[in-house]
């Protein structure tokens, strides 16, 4: 556990050794809330939505990928349920938007 709350510290430190602004290297920290870093930029929430969202739709070697009204619901009512994102009620309505978008 140790190791999965400060993995996002570590490679934030790595991107900024790599020479990305302090500010995209808090964003990227912050998309794992595990940082516990405060205060939230809003860009981490949006990273946090697509992060999540982008890991269960897409197939894994050891699971095929959840259906985007699957991965939806697991947003809503347990990835990030309680987590004070402050775009998912908009990201939840801007994915339904576009599934009702027939190409």
């Amino acid at each position: 556990m140790d190791r999965i709350k400060s993995y996002a510290k570590q490679s934030a430190q790595y991107l900024e050794k790599l020479g990305f602004s302090k500010r995209f290297c808090k964003i990227c920290e912050e998309q794992n809330r595990y940082s516990g870093s405060q205060p939230r930029e809003k860009e981490s929430d949006i990273l946090e939505l697509v992060d999540h969202f982008g890991g269960m739709v897409l197939d894994r070697p050891e699971r095929m990928g959840f259906t985007v009204d699957e991965a939806i619901c697991l947003l809503e009512n347990r990835n990030l349920r309680d987590s004070g994102n402050i775009y998912l009620e908009q990201f939840v309505n801007f994915i339904n938007r576009m599934e009702d978008i027939k190409i």
